[in-house]
């Protein structure tokens, strides 16, 4: 193709808390055991087992898909040298002072008992109260509702006040009261003015009270203007805290339940103990109100539980510095990124970030150990205490190292003790996922070694990811590594949208609404899977039946648990556990691969949401017969006209006919296109070129007018409807054999244009090709050298183009005006009054009317410019050159009375649906323009025939 040296890495990261989750439903299903029951040496021998099952399901998909990468070259994150790669990036950045342990807000999802990335949380938008089903909770969990407690105030040696004064506070979570550390109104809220400074005692929990502070962050307008202060259990609160030095508190515990800051409550489900809490607050009457009112819900897309946001020691990365490098890059034009709407979203976002750093621990067992050590006396279970840069905020020494071995010997030496009197316990989290994939592109090559593969291909050139990705790993990408190699990990990004399914829903393994690709291009595969009644597969599918308390729930957060029948029914259809479902994509056709990676590779990068489905599949899957067809056509005319060997290009440039040219001329359209549309990295505008030139150009026009010059160089017999237009020398086309040269040129060239998209098809059609002589075939069609625009823009002629298309408007208008009389296989004759130049103009005038008479079945078609004929029906037609024109048709046997009273019906039925879409579908755009442009196109038929049925009653004088 373009002879580039060019290397294209597959490979897999092992996604940690994901894979985890499918992983441990795989197990409940298969053993009846968590993890935890499991152990979590089992568990990590049954994860390598999954992993090397998928990975090569994976790998299987991908070269079936028939993508190109260099599969000796694979990568696995957690392989044995990428592991390497990982301890000393985390070493590095630790020597460097960018990773830290510190007590942060983190978002905390119970059910896994670990901390999450904002990527893995769902917003649930509830406008009031909705009851769902939440993990390790009995019941459904009521949300949408507010509620106002109220705090007593009191005195300062402790005491309450007799007249019972308080303050009622708002809150949407009672449950987290005992964890308040203040109560915060806004400065300027008369209301409160004369409180702020007092205190209040907590509802429950008489043995403690907490401040009154003012600050901005309150909205008056919410509630009663007055908040409650939970630090230890919101992000937000956590931020006034500091500002006004509260503590941090929290009484959720790890695995979800309460603390026994009120006894009656501890061990209760966090959001099961609410009822408990209102029913105290209540008995004490403290709960004054209870009102709708609209929150956001975060939920774990991995499990559906309710995200907790609690304050806890991790490992984070200070990333101000380099974001602020990954920000300079864009906006000096070093790094771009593609669509540019997302370059300003990049810029802000970095801006942003510099003051939230990376939280890279996991709580899970899945990943990379983090590779810190915490050293102890060797006789005391008590962690060493120090000072200094080898110590945490609570004066525990952490080291650093590859092994627990390279940890003693460092800390002997910093410490100058023996090493024997010293041991390290190595940090039981793992790593975030997005760590070591944020290292791929210099860690797959070789990285922290320096290796010929590191030295030759990095930096590399371009990366294509979607856009919902675009600061978990891409942003990181960059920020390591500038950090860790001094160099942009690529130049380029070129970002596509969110890929979700027909109902623009994101495709997700654990919504289970994702395709088995396999399905749609392995015709092995695909039977074997419809023999069976249900997929056990869970990265396929999934199923909310038969689940014990125990088991991690995937319903969708987006959907209450109580709904409609007819709910209940549309939920079943979007998440079915039946294998011949949506979710595998056994309703779907086979389409073989090439036409899935075409439906794919189609769609649009500047759309934020790719829908795919049936529709997608359906736009491309006709195409590959109908090229097949082609190839087929030309094999068989060569034979017919006993060519053995096509003309080469370079000998085609004399006595061209018209056709011959406006073929040549949309080809090289194709290059350019093709050309242009590779280096921007949008396969969308080659895919359009392509098909318009195979479908529109190729079949529908061209092959259907050469077929009477190849029955006549052939001696056949012509069919009655080309003879009268092949009589005369000037209707001749031209010589069988140059068109059928040009046609396979043009062929061969986009098969080569369309072979990266197309791989397995362009490769099969291309060694079907006739002969040229003097070319002699390659080994494989991606041998062949890409085509380039500089040797097909001679052929790039406009005028010729323009001529075709006015004639082929005329065409267009001669088939729709026979089809709505009812006359789409009757004979015509045509009068055509225009002044259009391209229709007019004598130098290939006569050839492109034969042409026109052939394609729209006309004996004979004459331009004028007088009066309007007699007896014809018309219509009226733009030429691309922006002329109008009116073609009148001469029908016989046509009865003009019986199809205007048709298209008097048919005036009324579309009347009917469009006043039905307008009404019912006002937002279905294309559906109302498409009713609109057909009923006018109607009307104008109905006008034309009323004109000639007024014509022929008028009487002759």
């Amino acid at each position: 193709m373009l002879g580039r040296d060019v290397l294209w890495v597959p490979g897999c990261d092992h996604a940690g808390i994901a894979t985890q989750v499918v992983l441990e439903k795989h197990l409940m299903q298969t053993t009846g055991k968590n993890r935890h029951q499991l152990g979590q040496e089992e568990f990590l021998r049954a994860a390598w087992e999954w992993k090397d099952s998928k990975e090569s399901c994976i790998y299987d998909q991908l070269q079936k898909l028939g993508v190109a990468l260099d599969w000796d070259c694979s990568v696995f994150t957690m392989s044995k040298d990428m592991s390497h790669s990982v301890v000393q990036a985390f070493i590095m950045l630790h020597d460097r002072g960018l990773i830290y342990r510190k007590p942060r807000p983190v978002n905390y999802c119970p059910a896994l008992q670990s901390v999450i990335s904002d990527i893995e949380v769902d917003h649930w938008k509830v406008t009031g109260p909705t009851e769902t089903v939440i993990p390790g909770h009995d019941e459904p969990v009521m949300f949408g509702q507010m509620f106002d407690v109220a705090y007593p105030l009191v005195f300062p040696d402790g005491s309450t006040p007799s007249s019972g004064e308080h303050i009622v506070v708002s809150t949407t979570r009672p449950e987290t009261i005992p964890a308040d550390t203040a109560i915060m109104v806004h400065p300027q809220d008369h209301r409160y003015k004369h409180l702020i400074g007092k205190k209040a005692q907590i509802p429950c929990r008489p043995d403690r009270s907490i401040p009154i502070i003012a600050d901005a962050a309150v909205d008056p307008a919410i509630g009663t203007g007055a908040v409650k202060v939970t630090p230890g259990l919101s992000a937000v609160d956590y931020a006034v805290g500091q500002r006004h030095h509260l503590p941090v508190m929290s009484n959720i515990l790890r695995d979800g339940t309460l603390d026994s800051s009120v006894p009656s409550l501890q061990g209760l489900p966090r959001l099961s103990a609410r009822g408990a809490m209102l029913s105290l607050l209540e008995e004490r009457g403290l709960l004054r109100a209870v009102r709708p009112h609209a929150q956001t819900v975060p939920r774990c897309s991995r499990t559906g539980d309710v995200v907790e946001t609690l304050v806890q020691k991790q490992w984070f990365v200070r990333v101000r510095e380099m974001a602020e490098r990954s920000c300079r890059a864009v906006e000096n034009g070093d790094l771009l990124i593609d669509p540019p709407s997302q370059r300003n979203v990049w810029t802000t976002w970095m801006k942003q970030t510099q003051h939230e750093d990376w939280c890279i621990s996991r709580q899970i067992w899945w990943g990379h150990r983090v590779p810190m050590y915490r050293i102890r006396h060797a006789a005391d279970t008590e962690p060493l205490k120090g000072a200094g840069p080898l110590a945490d905020d609570d004066g525990e020494v952490w080291l650093a190292a590859e092994s627990e071995t390279q940890a003693l010997d460092k800390a002997a030496e910093m410490l100058g003790r023996s090493a024997e009197l010293l041991r390290a316990e190595q940090d039981p989290d793992v790593l975030d996922t997005w760590f070591s994939s944020a290292l791929f592109p210099f860690a797959s090559l070789g990285w922290p070694w320096q290796s010929a593969r590191l030295s030759r291909y990095y930096p590399t050139s371009v990366l294509v990811t979607g856009q919902d990705i675009l600061f978990f790993w891409v942003a990181r990408m960059v920020m390591l590594g500038t950090e860790l190699t001094g160099q942009l990990p690529f130049k380029r990004v070129q970002l596509h949208g969110l890929i979700c399914d027909s109902k623009g829903v994101k495709m997700s393994k654990s919504r289970g609404n994702v395709i088995d690709p396999m399905i749609l291009i392995d015709s092995e595969y695909r039977a074997a899977a419809s023999k069976s009644s249900h997929n056990t597969d869970p990265l396929y599918s999934h199923s909310s039946q038969n689940k014990s308390s125990t088991e991690l729930s995937s319903q969708d957060p987006s959907s209450p648990a109580k709904s409609s029948p007819k709910q209940a029914e549309d939920k079943k259809s979007d998440h079915p556990t039946n294998v011949a479902s949506n979710t595998t994509g056994l309703d779907l056709p086979f389409v073989g691969p090439d036409v899935l990676r075409m439906a794919l590779l189609s769609t649009s990068l500047f759309s934020d949401h790719v829908q795919f489905g049936p529709k997608e599949l359906d736009s491309f899957s006709k195409l590959p017969n109908k090229m097949w067809q082609s190839v087929k056509f030309l094999r068989m005319s060569c034979d017919r006209i006993k060519c053995r060997e096509l003309l080469p290009l370079h000998k085609l440039t004399q006595d061209l006919g018209v056709m011959e040219r406006w073929l040549l001329h949309h080809t090289g359209s194709l290059v350019s296109t093709a050309d242009g549309a590779l280096r921007s990295c949008n396969t969308a505008l080659l895919i359009t070129a392509f098909t318009t030139l195979w479908k529109s150009v190729l079949c529908d026009v061209f092959l259907e007018a050469v077929k009477p010059c190849i029955d006549v160089h052939s001696s056949l017999e012509v069919p009655d409807c080309a003879v009268e237009s092949l009589k005369g020398p000037e209707m001749q086309y031209g010589d069988a054999v140059t068109s059928m040269s040009v046609m396979a040129h043009c062929m061969t060239t986009a098969l080569l244009c369309i072979a990266p998209v197309m791989p397995h098809l362009a490769e099969e059609l291309y060694h079907c090709m006739p002969t040229v002589a003097g070319s002699p075939k390659k080994p494989s069609i991606f041998a062949e050298a890409y085509p380039q625009h500089a040797m097909w823009h001679q052929w790039e002629d406009i005028s010729v183009a323009r001529q075709v298309d006015a004639w082929l408007e005329v065409v267009a208008a001669a088939r729709s005006l026979k089809a709505a009389h009812g006359a789409a296989q009757k004979r015509a004759s045509g009068v055509l009054y225009s002044e259009c130049p391209h229709l007019t103009a004598a130098q290939r005038g006569t050839e492109l009317s034969s042409v026109a008479c052939h394609l729209a079945q006309l004996s004979a078609i004459e331009i004028i410019y007088g009066k309007n004929p007699e007896g014809c029906v018309q219509a009226s037609l733009v030429t691309p050159a922006g002329e109008n024109s009116v073609l009148h048709l001469n029908i016989p046997g046509v009865d003009v009375e019986q199809q205007a009273a048709r298209l008097e019906k048919r005036l009324a039925k579309l009347a009917r649906q469009l006043s039905v879409a307008k009404k019912y579908e006002w937002s279905n755009t294309e559906k109302i323009n498409k009713l609109s442009n057909e009923l006018q196109h109607t009307q104008r038929l109905k006008e034309s025939l009323q004109e000639l049925i007024l014509r022929q009653r008028r009487p002759t004088s």
